[in-house]
């Protein structure tokens, strides 16, 4: 799933109106709310973590520490086989997490394979075309039941299942229904939406903003 960034809805939101005869007016509330996510999302971007990559060279793939661990991929005669190719190690280049996952397809030809980082302590992993959770242990907290899953940000993780999208906590309770099309990560308490199209032939995705009581803040 690509992000969603935040300015670009707001700047297509403020583009095309309000058309809801339901929210035909612009609350200053709800200004002031645009006003402090768009603050929100630049400072994210100045705070992005900086990168420091463990000095180890017998891995396909070495990611960035993150909560003290680095995904790596371990080294196969079969460059597609993805079972079992995903560990994490320390800064020292200590398997922590010994390679019990699958790596994940990436690209746009599904030419590479990738793993997720840890992020608020846990990592999203995949097992048998399931996503799930583990702790820096390794130990699965969420067990592997996802069609997809993004990392946890604020305190929710992203998650889909049946073809749509919703959020789950850390102990794996759904906070966001699984009602939405489209779902970004949650950042100052704010995600980007775009729940289906009521009428089937209506392939425009219609985007908004929700909270994490699954609120609509703008439409």
């Amino acid at each position: 799933m690509k992000r969603i960034y935040l300015p670009l809805v707001f700047s297509l939101l403020a583009i095309s109106g309000c058309s809801d005869k339901n929210n035909a007016e612009v609350t200053p509330s709800l200004v002031s709310e645009k006003k402090a996510v768009d603050s929100a999302e630049v400072e994210n971007d100045k705070k992005e973590e900086k990168c420091v990559v463990p000095d180890v060279e017998v891995y396909d793939k070495v990611g960035c520490l993150r909560d003290g661990l680095a995904g790596v991929i371990k080294q196969s005669d079969d460059q597609y086989d993805k079972a079992n190719r995903v560990g994490y190690i320390d800064k020292d280049g200590q398997l922590i997490i010994p390679f019990q996952f699958d790596a994940i397809v990436a690209g746009e030809g599904g030419e590479s394979l990738d793993f997720n980082d840890f992020s608020e302590g846990l990592a999203a992993i995949s097992k048998n075309d399931k996503y799930g959770f583990i702790d820096t242990k390794g130990k699965v907290l969420i067990e592997p039941k996802y069609d997809w899953a993004s990392s946890f940000s604020n305190g929710l993780a992203v998650v889909s299942a049946e073809g749509l999208y919703g959020a789950i906590d850390k102990q794996g309770k759904t906070v966001i229904p699984f009602e939405y099309q489209a779902l970004a990560d949650f950042h100052d308490g704010f995600a980007t939406a775009a729940r289906p199209a009521k009428d089937p032939e209506d392939y425009e995705s219609k985007y908004g903003l929700i909270n994490k009581q699954n609120e609509v803040v703008i439409l």
